[in-house]
Formats: structure tokens, sequence, C-alpha cells
């Protein structure tokens, strides 16, 4: 990502903009790669302005992020991919001279803007599916978007804790729909393209890409024209980018994407985080092996992780807006604030769209309706016994799911890909989108299977094909058949007949209900999973840390979450009372209460 901050204002005082350049170049304490020298401002009239700051241009290099050589001005930041072309189009002069056609050709992670000056204008277009979240905020007529939340709550004045943004974090680990942390803060839609015009208030809204989309995804996917889609985007880097890398792991969604970039005849290398032992490790390097590409092993050492906390975690908070929990902050070990080399990373967020991750065959052979859907995705509407967050943030979060579903079926979605949109819109644009977000400047991530063409295509079939992994299994068969007879770290495939493996789960659910004691006979409706060694234990550092994780939250006295957690059960689980057992039961929501704690003390600050 190349890490172009950028600040655009619609009807607000033109008096503002002295200020909102200092609170700009100020991102240069959180970001440090910003070259403040960098920093531009392009004036639209008397309707708005757009300001935006990078690293030296060197280091972007051949990256060109801004074009202001023709009067008006186009800026955009990520890394935006040409699939036809079998390109990217890292300079903003192209992107100009296809700027109408961006949302018909271009996949990737972006954003991207243009500014015009006689008539004043303004246009804003997200990548398809939203994997690099921009933020808006909004007073009456007057207008604020940019790439940082944080930028937002600097530049219009302080804002109150969103009650649904925190209830969806303590509960989930992630911020969902359009909200954030911060109570006038929210976040535009994936797919979008947004026109402010002279004369006009508010923008034209439209969106060229959504969940409606889905309703009617198109043919079944054709595997020839999948696997070429697939090769031209990981071919479309040019190597002047920077090295390519590839997070393997012993699943699928690496496994597939390391097929298809070794048949394209792209040179990668490749790493695994976690133990040298782990089932991950051991099969990602027997993969890279089979693929001819370098492989390397990254443990994340607890005791790094506890000596270098305050600084992991002040940079998780401060650098993703809160919206990255500190479940996360060892991902930032090793990972300098800049760099001279951005790395162009292969990743295989997204892949879950074709294997219906939300709907194993257990659950799908039982829900037969949205309730059904709705009940197995929600978590309960009231707190557990004794549980460290309160009824209301459960019943939140529940409330938030459940409705979200419902809009999905409202736009025509059968019950069952209800699921599969939660996951596709939900987990992989709200979550994974704040994810790519973590490694600004360092690393510009590709996410092949976060385009239309896959999203499309796992759409395509039907829930219960889905649920095979039918676009794995075969695309994996057809590029490597070595790589598919591999063992997976998960479960093994599945046979890919869906009428067959229907009928054999409910055979075996009927078998087990009417007669329960041969459910050991006929065994589970899936085969067992390999055991998994996890790449990070966080329970360990929650215990190391406990004390200071503790004195924190007492300082933290005036924080609205407190209405959403039990403060009493948070302190106890941090206290000597509890032991280790029990509070490595909770590591994450209190992982996830800290995030929010010290997100809301960082900018009351």
């Amino acid at each position: 990502m190349i890490m172009l901050l950028f600040l655009a204002t619609w009807g607000r005082p033109s008096s503002e903009r002295a200020e909102l350049t200092r609170v700009l170049r100020s991102m240069t304490t959180v970001f440090p790669a910003l070259d403040p020298s960098t920093l531009r401002e392009w004036s639209m009239g008397d309707d708005g302005v757009l300001l935006a700051m990078h690293p030296d241009p060197r280091r972007l290099a051949p990256r060109e992020p801004v074009d202001d050589a023709t009067g008006d001005t186009v800026i955009y930041e990520g890394l935006p991919i040409d699939p036809i072309a079998g390109k990217t189009v890292h300079r903003a002069t192209e992107l100009r001279t296809r700027w109408d056609d961006v949302e018909a050709r271009l996949e990737g992670v972006f954003v991207a803007l243009r500014a015009t000056h006689n008539p004043a204008g303004l246009e804003l277009v997200t990548d398809p599916l939203g994997m690099l979240p921009v933020f808006y905020r909004r007073s009456g007529a007057a207008w604020m978007v940019s790439n940082s939340a944080r930028l937002l709550v600097r530049a219009g004045g302080s804002t109150r804790l969103d009650p649904l943004g925190a209830s969806l974090m303590t509960v989930l680990g992630q911020c969902g729909g359009d909200r954030t942390l911060r109570d006038e803060v929210r976040v535009v839609e994936g797919g979008a393209r947004w026109t402010w015009s002279a004369g006009a208030s508010d923008p034209v809204q439209r969106t060229y890409f959504g969940v409606a989309d889905l309703t009617h995804p198109g043919p079944r996917p054709d595997d020839d024209e999948l696997e070429s889609t697939l090769r031209r985007i990981v071919s479309a880097p040019d190597p002047e980018l920077g090295p390519m890398r590839i997070a393997l792991t012993g699943g699928r969604d690496s496994r597939l994407l390391a097929a298809v970039t070794a048949a394209a005849g792209v040179s990668f290398s490749s790493f695994t985080m976690g133990a040298p032992e782990s089932n991950d490790a051991v099969l990602a390097s027997e993969v890279a092996r089979i693929c001819g590409a370098p492989h390397e092993v990254l443990p994340v050492s607890r005791e790094r992780v506890v000596l270098q906390w305050d600084a992991l975690a002040r940079r998780t908070i401060e650098q993703n807006d809160g919206m990255v929990s500190l479940w996360q902050a060892a991902d930032y070990l090793d990972r300098p604030a800049a760099t001279d080399q951005i790395e162009v990373h292969l990743g295989g967020l997204g892949g879950e769209i074709a294997r219906s991750y939300y709907l194993p065959p257990q659950a799908l052979v039982r829900t037969a309706s949205l309730e059904g859907v709705q009940k197995i995705l929600s978590p309960p509407r009231t707190a557990p016994p004794g549980h460290l967050l309160q009824s209301a943030a459960f019943s939140a979060a529940s409330e938030h799911v459940r409705e979200t579903l419902a809009g999905y079926a409202g736009a025509g979605l059968g019950y069952l890909d209800t699921a599969s949109a939660y996951y596709t819109f939900e987990r992989v644009r709200r979550w994974g989108g704040a994810q790519s977000m973590k490694y600004r400047g360092l690393l510009d991530p590709v996410l092949p299977l976060c385009t239309r063409p896959w999203i499309r295509a796992a759409f395509a079939l039907a829930p219960h094909e889905r649920a095979l992994s039918p676009l794995h299994f075969r695309l994996i068969q057809r590029l490597d058949p070595e790589l598919h007879a591999m063992p997976l770290t998960g479960r093994p495939w599945s046979a890919q007949d869906p009428r067959t493996a229907r009928l054999k789960w409910l055979a075996k659910l009927a078998i087990g209900k009417v007669h329960p004691s041969l459910r050991s006979l006929v065994g589970p409706l899936e085969p067992p999973a390999r055991p998994e060694t996890p790449a990070k234990d966080q329970s360990t550092w929650t215990e190391d840390l406990r004390e200071a994780l503790r004195e924190r939250a007492l300082d933290h006295t005036s924080c609205d979450l407190w209405e959403l957690v039990d403060r009493k059960r948070f302190e106890e689980l941090l206290s000597d009372s509890t032991t280790p057992a029990e509070r490595a039961r909770h590591a994450g929501r209190i992982l996830h209460v800290t995030t929010v704690l010290e997100h809301d003390a960082d900018l009351a600050g």
C-alpha cells in the first residue's frame, strides 16, 4: 500500500483550510514514512478542497499516486489491477485516461479521487468490494471524506464512542456495516462512485457492485475462464513494483494462489508465521518446494511480543483507527515504520467465499429458513451468566447481524446464500479490509479471491455445492496434481458430487436422530480436521501482560465502553482470583475490550 493519505471536504468554510492542512501534517507522528514536503492542496472553487500527502516519491517509484498536470487532479491509494489486460494501473496519469471505465475494468485494493476546478466537482470511487476502507463525516450540507477515520476525528472535532461499533468490536472482534468506533464517522460502501457537483450539497451516490449483483451472478463458472483470469491477476504487478511474496499456510486458499502463480510463471517467495513444527509451516514448506519457491518460517516469540507490547499496541491502535484488534498486534513484529522497497503480497483472503464458510454441511442440512441462518450466525441476545460483556453489547451485535441477513434476503438472495453474502461483505470486506491496511507504506496487497470474477463464480454455485469447495478442488487439481494430492491443514477434500454428498449428509443426520447410538458408526457429516497448532498464542500474552492491561483499564474510568462491559468482571478476570486457564478462555474478548479502551483514550488525548 503506497500510503497516500487524503482529506477532501465539500460545503465547508474555506477559512478551515489552514487548520485542515495542519491536521493532515500532524499525521506524520502516526505514519513516520509520510513526507511533509509532499503535502498538496487543490481547491475546488469555494465548494471544497482536496489535500493529500505521501512518502518520498523515490520510495514509491515506479508508483505515481498524483497527477495534476492538466488542470484537474487525480489521486489514488492502493494498487488498481486490470485483469483483462493483465496489468496494474500504478500511475495516476494512466488512471486519468481510464477514468470513465474505472468501475467496469479495475479490480484490486484501491480508492481513487478526481477533483475538478472549473466547474467545481469531486468524484470518489472505491474498489469493487471495498477492501480499502474510506470514511466520511457529515454535518448538515458539509462533508469530509478520508482514508483515515482518525484524520476525520481530528479535522472535525471530537466525537463519542459509537455504541453499535463498540458492541460489534467487543462481541465479534470487528466493526460491521458502515460503522466505526466513532459515532459521527461512517464507512463508504464498496463498489461505490460518489459525485459532488457545483450547486449541489449532497453527492450522487451510485453502487456499481454490491449484494444485488449476486442475486444474478451469471452462468456457472467455466474453469478455463476462471483460471485464465486468476493467472492474469497474479501476473499483473510489474516486477519493478517490488518482489512478490505469498503468505502460505497448509490450507486451500493460499495453496490455490501458489498453484496459479507458479503456473503463470511468476517468481515469488513465501513465508509462514508460527512454529516451524506446526502443521501450517510443514505443509506450506512442501507447497513452496513443489512450486519451486523459497520459503521461510517466521516464529512469533511470546517473549518478544511481551517485551515490545507498548510499541506494538500503540501502532495497532493508532494506524488502524481502533478497527484492528490487539489480538493481531504481533503482526507488527519486525515490521519497520518505513521501507525503501515496497513488496507485493499475494493473499488468499476471500477464498472462503467459495467454501460456504459459515454454513458447513452439518449446518446446511439442518437449516430450512432465514431464521435458521440468523440463529446460526447471530450472537445471543443476552450475555451469558458471568460474561465479560453486558447484555446491551450482545443485543446490539445480534440485532445488527439479523438485520444485515434480512437485508440480503430482501435484496433477492436465497436464505442459504445470505450466509455467504455476510461472509463476503462483513467478514472479508470489513474485517479483511481493516487487516489489509496494517502494512501501509510497506507492501501492496493483491487479493485475487476478493475480486468480482471470483465472487461471481462462487455465487453461481448452489449453496450445497459451494460447501464442497469445488473451485479450489478443480483448479488445484488441474494446475498441479501433486499439490492437490497433498494433505490439508483443515478437513480433507470432500467428494465432489453435490447430490450424492447432500443425500449422504441427510442420511447420516437422519440415522443419528433415529438411532443416536449409531452416530459413531455412520461417522461425522464431514471428515475430521487435522489438529492445528496456532501461529500465535494470544492467551499467553494476556497472561504475561495482565497486570499492565488491568492498570491501563483502571485509568479509563470515564470511557463510555463501561456501559457495554462489566468492569468488575473485567478487573476480576485480570486479577489473581482468576486461574490462567479461565483467563485464557476470555483472552480474545479481553484484548478486544482493551482495543476499544485504548482507541478511545488515544483520541481523547
